[in-house]
Parts: structure tokens; C-alpha cells; sequence
């Protein structure tokens, strides 16, 4: 028995040391295992860090770059020539300096002058209203790069009218950037505004001629405007990037042009943790054409964070743990428990780790879901055949998704793009690339709706297209108010210079001072602005034998509803020609005449036929003899027969030169004038090939005419056909005055619209931190607010002229508490005054539209703070006058730059603006809206300017008479 219990007392001693043994052996890697785990651990979040501190930095300088590479379009848009010193002061005020682009002390321009040049540089920035400006350089290099602006100016004056170029690293980086065209960063420096002396550097941008690099070096040296650039103090550029890491890491920066070159210009490592942290990394981050290596190593705060005391519990643990079990299994077996419970506590870990896992699936799909809420989402296979679509899709097209998926793309196409531009997207996309676009669809039921797309490819494991992505914005609305706006202008240019008939309007029968349309001035040969219409010029144009009975028409006019008259006028270079007007004259309230407005149509052409008719019963020929244009018949056998003097006078042909050609030989003599001829052998077949469109022949210099041709054939003995030439040369210079609206109206449109793409461009393509995003959507908004004032202003402005008042609310206003109204809600720019507002003398009662009178008086208000922007108080008081009636008025003067008389007589017109800068925002449609306004209420507008003195303008209207009790 004796032995057999030794037998069995050795077997369980065997057994628990080879439990003990295992157990050892298991703790041993469990401890190692979370050991590694915990390394991993803080690798991964340390260079999380690494690049959250790496994106920052970087991010400062691309901040920068934009706020140059924004100035420089300003630059660019000023028509290639340096801003002056009142423009670049109020394009500095309209940024926010610390928030766009946080850290840089300002921006400037340095421009290159040569040494020679010196003197009459000085000279003329002295004279361009800075009188205390002078340059500060060194050496005798001969040219010189001078900080011309810097704005904030106080804070940077040190630096104002130094020579960089009197340095040699402030020089070479200048000279880089002008030879290689892009950003250049200066080796550190001292800055000079800096009184603590701390490194720094410039940021350079060069400002060429045009928007393009020009190809060389040479060209770039010889287009230069000159050199934007941003002082940089970098404790204040980096002050707050460590923020970004909570604190987790600090980092060194050098200055690193060679690698035995290394400088060390930033220390954000404590003295305290040099020695504390155990991970460390480097990056190089390559600024305006240097690199700047960036070491960054981890706090005591990192550090902390790191678990290490659980390795080392596990494995004491297991210790313990396999001792126990050791002698559990020596005891009976119980080790089987133990056993159990060590193998749920290893599998923890694991089920963290999947939880965590777990966790960044359900980001991924909040993310997508967003996605997919907010965008037109499809996937294809390589074929284009639909395999996803989501709900926003299906709802914008009107198709369920049973009916999308396995169809082609092809089946919403609306055909307005061309095969070319499908062909060009299939090839970006298979070709690996993502391709952006706008595409017209077609809805279920026949709609166009516009989507702004990006179609991108994705790829399987062994990098083939396994599927094609397509993310779209609708932007259908946004092409309607488009197509809107170019009817709306369309219909303005018809109304104004589409007619043969002028326009004209006596705006104060007492003063005898016209208005007349462009058209009235056209009809007399003259173009509108050659000279100002007036009651006594129009008088003296008259031939002598109508003056006397016009003038007494005119007279008598006032005691009547109007008058219809035929005169003689005399013309630039026809002489004396018959005109036909009709007037109506316009009373005020008491019945007493104020203006008389009418239309003047040339009837010369008319009133001659008649004379012709009369004299001669010949009305064939004197149509032919008087008509402006030309008319050529054919007899029945195809030869000239007959020519008109209006087609030897279109044509420099006599009628010898052409009477008996057959067809084919007159389009011959015809067609050698045009400069684009036809190849026409009879007129048969120029009927043929244009009976439905427009035939129009442009003359050859010197003639530089436009002629309209036409065929009417018939069936008489002496005439066969008649070919018709009529002169449409005015016709396409009204076709090009139309284009010049629409390039204008383009243009007001254009640059809100650039950045609103240019910065949506960047959110979609490039990688941004929340801020970043954040600042750029503020721009986008500010732009799309700018492009809407700007279409409210053409509607509203279509809407008075259409509606002629008929929508005017008509009720007695007090002027006083009308402009207390607006002066209470008004805000002036920042740092300008409220308005001073003078007592009313008299009593201040009208009757008007409150809405109408307040959008006047506002956009007066407005003028006067944009156009004063050097300061100086905008002054409001009540004028009153009586000139046949009682009139008051509300006068707004300012201290501003004033308008000469040229630009006075233009105020008022569409789209007129007296800044041709373009520095001070505006759509030039405001004074012609108050001017419609204000006549509309029987009223006017009084514009008084003295050039360099400011500008005083008037809204007068009938004042109310006094209530009796």
C-alpha cells in the first residue's frame, strides 16, 4: 500500500510540476503578449499625434498662402498693375487678419525699383498720401526691394520702406521667388517690427502681369508687378499648435538646407522632459522652397498614459495563479476552475479589441448615412450599369429603385451634352482618375434636373476597377435663376435700344431740361452723351419755317392732354429731316403742369414718299429712290434689269457695272465685296439654302457693312424676282451693345461666383482641418449673398420699370421719423460714425410708400459711406423749396472723393459706377433704382459733387399741405 501511495504521490507531484511548468510557461506569454499590446498602444496614438501636429503647422503656412495667393488675384483684377495705397488699406480692412490667418503679423507689398529710380519713387509714394514715407537701405546693389504697403501699418511701421533687398537672406529669397514664380520662405531672420527680437521669417509671393507664369526666367524678371508677403514671428505663428495634442507631445523646428546645415529655431520641449519620453519622430515639411525638419518627441503627459503596470500585474498574477493551480491539481484535481477562469480573463483583451473595432464600423456608417441623406449617391460595375442607388437619388429622378438598378446611366441622359464630352468622362474615369462635371438629366416624367458630379472608380485587391462611384449635388435651381436672369436682360436691352423709336421727356417745364433715350440721339446722327439736350437747343435745330408754329404747339401743350406734330430737324450730316412726336403732358395734384414726356420717329422716309407720289405717280420708283435699302429686279430671262440708288450707295456698284448679268455673274460681282462670299451660282439656290434663316453679307473695309439679303420671287412679265439688300449694320451693333450688357452683368456675377467655386473646389478635393472648413463655408456664404444682392437689385429693378408704381402703397409719411427708422437700423462701416442728423425747420409730411422711400434713403446712405472711405462725418439734414408748389426733401452729404462733372452727368444709368477700380463694391444699379423710385412718387433726384470735396444728394418730393383743424 505503502508503495502504490508513493506511486501515486510521485504521479501528482509529476502532474502539478507539469502544471506548474505549463502555467509558468502561459503567464509568461500573456505578459509578453500585452506587453507588445501596449507598445503598439502608444505607437499608434503617439502618431496620431505626430500627424494631427504635422497637419497644424502645416495648415499655417497654407492659411498664409492663401490670403497671398487671394490679394494676388485682387492684384490681377486691377488690371495687372499695383493697388494703391487707399485700395490695399480698404482690402486689408475687409479681412480678419488673426482669424483667416492666425499668426502672421500682416501682409505687404515690396516692389523692385531701381537704384536711379530712387528719388521719384520717394517722390511719388510721398504724394500718394504718405508724406512720411521714406527707404531705408544699405549696399549699392542696382535695384532695391522696398516694403512699398504693409497694413496693419502700426504695428509693422519698423518695417515700412526698409530694403530686403540691402540683406542677403531676405534678398535671395526674393530673387528666388521672382525666378522660379511661386512662394518662397526667407532663412530665419530677425523681424524688424519685432521688438523681442525672436526668429522669423518672410513668406514671398510674386505678382506678374498676368494671371499666368510667364515660361522663363528672363520673362519673369522683365513682367513682374511685384512681391506680396507675409512677416511671420514664429513663438506667434506655433504659439498655440501644441493645443492640437492635448498637451501629449513637444517639438523642436530647424532650419534645415543641408544636412550639415541644420539650425535650431524653435523649442517647444520643456527642460523638464528631454530626458522623460521614450518615442521620438522627425518630418520635413517643405515651405515656400526650404525645408524645415520637425522633431517631435513625447510629454510626461503621454507618458503617464502609457499602461504598464498591467503587464506586470498579469504576470505576477500568473505566477501566483499557476502556484495555486499547481497545488490544486496536487489536491484533487481542482485546477480544472482555476483553469477555466485564467482563460476568460486572456480573452478580455481580444474582446476589447473587437469591441473597439466594432465601434469604428459604427462611425464609418454615421459618416456614410450622412453622406447618403444629404447627396445623389450611384454605384455601377465597370459597364456603367446601375448596382446601388440611395433614396435622394430616386426621389430627385422620379424613378423607384427596382426600376434603376441593372440599367445604364444612359437612360436619364437629356441630350444636352455632347457624344464628345461622354466619351472625355468614360476615359478619365477608366483611365484611374475621378471626373467632375456638371450633367443634365432627365426625370421620369421628362424634367431637366442638373447635378454637379464626381464620378471616381474604385478597385479591387489585385488593382482593377471593380466599380464606379458617383456623388452629385442638384444645382438645378441654381441653373434656373441663371436662365432667369438672361431673360430678364434680354427683355432690358430689347426695351431700351431694340426700337427705331427715341424716347424723350421735358423733366421740368419751367427749367426746360431734357432727357433723351439713345435712340433719340441716333435718329439725328449723333451717339448719346456728344452733347446735353435742352429745351432752346431743340428749338434751334428746327428748320426756320417750322420754329415759330412748334414753339406755339408747345405752349399751347400745357393747356392740353399732349400733342402730335411733324417738323424738320436738322441732323449731324443729313441735313434737315421730317420727325414725327407725340407728347403727354403730366400734371401734378392741384392740375398744374410739371413734365411732358413723349417718342420722336424719323417719318422723313415717309414724308418724302409722299412728296415723290404727289409729283410724279411713280410710286415704284420713288420707294426705290428713297429707300435706305437696296432692291435689285430680274428680269424673266435671270438678267439685271433693274438696280436702286440705295444698292449702289450699299455697294459701290453703279448700276452700269451690273444691269444685264445674268444671275450667276451678279453674285460673282456681289459676293467679291463680302468678306466671307458664298459659293452661289444662282439665286434660285441662295433662296433654297436659306429660306429659313437669316442671310446676312459682311462688306469689305472700306464699305464695313452689314447687309440682310432677301428674294421675293414672282410671276410678272417685266420682273421675275427681286432681290432685297437691307443695311443691318445698326441692328448688330445693337447686338453688340446687348453682348455688352450680358458680359457686364457676367462680370458683376463672376467673381463672387470664382470664389464660391474656387473654395467649394478645395472642401471636395483636399483634406482639411473643422476650422479650416468652417472658414471657407463662411466665404462660400458671403460670396452667395454678394451674388444675390446683385440679381435682386436687376429683378427689382425690372420689377419698377414693368409695374410703373402700380404697386405703391401710397400713405402720408413724416420724413423725420422715417429717417430716424433708418438711421436707427443702419450700421456704419466699422469705424466710421453714425450719421449726424440736423433738426427739420419746417413740417416734414409727404405722401409716399414707406417701404420704397426707406430703400431709397438707404442706398444714398450707403453711397455715402462707400464713397467717403477715408473718413469724415456723413451729414443728414431737411431741405425745403417752392417752385410752384411746397417741396421737401431729405439732402445726404458726405466728405468723400466727389464726382466731376463727366461722371455726374452719368449717374443714374444702369450699371454705371464712378469708381472704375473696382475697390469699392456696388453693382452700379442703386441710384438708378432710387431715381425710378422717386419718380414713381412724383418726385426727384438732386445730385450736387465737387471733386475732391464729397457729394450732396437730395430726395425731394411734394410735401403735403397742412391740416386744418
Amino acid at each position: 500500500m505503502s508503495g502504490r501511495s508513493a506511486i501515486r504521490q510521485r504521479s501528482v507531484s509529476a502532474l502539478a510540476i507539469l502544471v506548474l511548468v505549463g502555467s509558468l510557461s502561459l503567464t509568461a506569454l500573456v505578459a509578453g503578449w500585452l506587453q507588445q499590446n501596449m507598445r503598439d498602444n502608444a505607437q499608434m496614438r503617439f502618431e496620431r499625434h505626430v500627424q494631427r501636429l504635422e497637419d497644424n503647422i502645416r495648415g499655417r503656412f497654407v492659411k498664409a498662402t492663401y490670403g497671398l495667393s487671394g490679394l494676388r488675384s485682387t492684384f490681377l483684377a486691377n488690371g495687372g498693375r499695383p493697388l494703391d495705397r487707399a485700395q490695399f488699406r480698404t482690402w486689408m480692412m475687409a479681412r480678419n487678419i488673426p482669424d483667416e490667418f492666425p499668426g502672421i503679423r500682416g501682409l505687404g507689398f515690396i516692389e523692385r525699383v531701381e537704384r536711379i529710380d530712387l528719388d521719384a519713387f520717394m517722390a511719388r509714394e510721398r504724394a500718394d498720401g504718405a508724406p512720411d514715407f521714406a527707404v531705408r537701405t544699405t549696399g549699392q546693389a542696382p535695384n532695391l526691394f522696398v516694403i512699398k504697403l504693409i497694413e496693419p501699418l502700426t504695428p509693422n511701421r519698423a518695417a515700412w520702406g526698409y530694403d530686403v533687398g540691402s540683406e542677403a537672406i531676405r534678398r535671395e529669397a526674393a530673387e528666388r521667388a521672382i525666378d522660379t514664380g511661386a512662394p518662397a520662405l526667407t532663412g530665419h531672420i530677425t523681424l524688424l517690427q519685432d521688438a523681442a527680437k525672436r526668429q522669423g521669417f518672410l513668406y514671398v509671393v510674386p505678382v506678374f502681369k498676368s494671371a499666368d507664369v510667364p515660361p522663363s526666367v528672363e520673362l519673369r524678371r522683365q513682367q513682374l508687378v511685384g512681391l506680396l508677403y507675409a512677416p511671420i514671428v514664429l513663438d506667434e505663428f506655433l504659439a498655440d499648435v501644441v493645443k492640437a495634442t492635448d498637451q501629449q507631445l513637444a517639438f523642436q523646428l530647424y532650419d534645415a538646407i543641408t544636412p550639415l546645415s541644420t539650425q535650431f529655431i524653435v523649442n517647444k520641449v520643456p527642460a523638464s522632459q528631454q530626458n522623460a519620453s521614450h518615442l521620438y519622430a522627425e518630418r520635413t515639411l517643405h515651405v515656400g522652397g526650404r525645408d524645415l525638419t520637425l522633431r517631435m518627441r513625447t510629454t510626461a503627459a503621454f507618458e503617464t498614459e502609457v499602461d504598464r503596470v498591467t503587464p506586470a500585474s498579469i504576470g505576477l498574477f500568473g505566477i501566483v495563479l499557476s502556484v495555486m493551480m499547481a497545488m490544486i491539481v496536487w489536491l484533487l484535481g481542482m485546477g480544472h476552475a482555476r483553469a477555466e477562469a485564467l482563460a476568460q480573463s486572456m480573452t478580455a483583451d481580444i474582446q476589447r479589441a473587437r469591441a473597439q473595432a466594432e465601434a469604428a464600423l459604427r462611425d464609418t456608417r454615421v459618416l456614410l448615412d450622412t453622406l447618403s441623406r444629404y447627396m445623389l449617391i450611384t454605384m455601377s460595375d465597370p459597364q456603367g450599369r446601375i448596382t446601388e442607388v440611395n433614396d435622394a437619388f430616386c426621389e430627385a429622378s422620379g424613378y423607384r429603385r427596382e426600376e434603376l438598378i441593372d440599367q445604364s446611366h444612359s437612360m436619364l441622359k437629356s441630350g444636352v451634352q455632347s457624344p464628345e464630352s461622354w466619351r472625355a468622362m468614360w476615359e478619365t474615369i477608366t483611365s484611374g482618375q475621378p471626373w467632375r462635371g456638371e450633367i443634365c438629366n432627365l426625370t421620369k416624367d421628362g424634367q431637366e434636373f442638373w447635378l454637379q458630379s464626381i464620378i471616381a472608380p474604385m478597385f479591387n485587391a489585385q488593382g482593377n476597377i471593380e466599380r464606379y462611384i458617383s456623388i452629385c449635388a442638384e444645382i438645378t435651381q441654381n441653373k434656373r435663376v441663371q436662365q432667369e436672369l438672361a431673360k430678364v436682360t434680354e427683355r432690358y436691352a430689347l426695351a431700351t435700344d431694340g426700337g427705331d423709336t427715341g424716347l424723350w421727356e421735358c423733366k421740368d417745364l419751367h427749367k426746360g431740361e431734357l432727357w433723351w433715350s439713345p435712340q433719340h440721339y441716333r435718329l439725328i446722327g449723333y451717339e448719346p452723351g456728344d452733347f446735353t439736350p435742352s429745351l432752346h437747343g431743340f428749338i434751334e435745330r428746327l428748320h426756320p419755317d417750322d420754329q415759330t408754329r412748334i414753339y406755339d404747339e408747345l405752349l399751347q401743350a400745357a393747356d392740353k392732354a399732349g400733342f402730335d406734330i411733324d417738323f424738320r430737324l436738322q441732323t449731324r450730316t443729313e441735313g434737315y429731316r421730317w420727325f414725327r412726336s407725340r407728347a403727354k403732358v403730366f400734371r401734378d395734384d392741384a392740375g398744374t403742369p410739371v413734365r411732358m414726356a413723349g417718342i420722336i420717329r424719323d417719318v422723313h422716309d415717309h414724308r418724302m414718299a409722299l412728296v415723290k407720289i404727289q409729283e410724279h405717280g411713280d410710286a415704284l420708283h420713288a420707294i426705290f429712290s428713297l429707300s435706305p435699302d437696296g432692291f435689285v429686279a430680274f428680269r424673266k430671262d435671270g438678267t439685271v434689269g433693274y438696280v436702286s440708288p440705295a444698292f449702289c450707295r450699299l455697294t459701290q456698284l453703279s448700276a452700269d457695272d451690273v444691269t444685264g448679268l445674268n444671275e450667276s455673274a451678279f453674285l460673282t460681282r456681289l459676293m467679291a465685296l463680302s468678306k466671307d462670299p458664298l459659293r452661289l451660282p444662282t439665286l434660285t439656290r441662295l433662296s433654297k439654302e436659306h429660306a429659313h434663316e437669316r442671310m446676312v453679307i459682311e462688306m469689305k473695309p472700306p464699305l464695313a457693312r452689314m447687309l440682310e439679303c432677301q428674294l421675293h420671287e414672282g410671276h410678272g412679265e417685266g420682273v421675275n424676282k427681286v432681290l432685297h439688300l437691307r443695311d443691318v449694320t445698326h441692328e448688330t451693333e445693337v447686338d453688340a451693345m446687348k453682348s455688352e450688357f450680358m458680359s457686364m452683368a457676367a462680370h458683376e456675377l463672376r467673381t463672387p461666383m470664382a470664389s464660391i467655386y474656387g473654395f467649394t473646389e478645395l472642401i471636395l478635393k483636399r483634406k482639411m482641418s473643422d476650422a479650416m472648413r468652417q472658414d471657407m463655408l463662411e466665404s462660400i456664404y458671403r460670396q452667395s449673398q454678394a451674388m444675390i444682392k446683385i440679381i435682386n437689385e436687376l429683378l427689382d429693378l425690372a420689377r419698377i420699370e414693368a409695374r410703373r408704381g402700380s404697386d405703391f402703397q401710397r400713405v402720408p409719411v413724416d420724413l423725420t421719423q422715417a429717417l430716424d427708422a433708418v438711421v436707427r437700423d443702419f450700421k456704419p462701416p466699422e469705424g466710421r460714425d453714425t450719421p449726424v442728423v440736423g433738426a427739420p425747420t419746417t413740417m416734414q409730411t409727404v405722401l409716399a410708400d414707406p417701404d420704397k422711400l426707406r430703400q431709397a434713403i438707404v442706398n444714398i446712405l450707403s453711397n455715402a459711406y462707400k464713397y467717403s472711405p477715408q473718413g469724415g462725418a456723413v451729414e443728414i439734414d431737411f431741405p425745403s423749396k417752392n417752385e410752384s408748389q411746397p417741396w421737401v426733401g431729405i439732402r445726404i452729404s458726405d466728405h468723400g472723393m466727389g464726382l466731376t462733372p463727366e461722371q455726374l452727368a452719368h449717374v443714374g444709368e444702369r450699371f454705371y459706377r464712378a469708381d472704375k477700380s473696382g475697390n469699392i463694391p456696388g453693382t452700379g444699379l442703386g441710384v438708378s433704382i432710387v431715381k425710378q423710385i422717386m419718380e414713381l412718387m412724383d418726385g426727384h433726384l438732386d445730385i450736387q459733387s465737387t471733386p475732391g470735396a464729397g457729394t450732396q444728394v437730395t430726395l425731394w418730393l411734394p410735401a403735403m399741405p397742412a391740416q386744418t383743424p
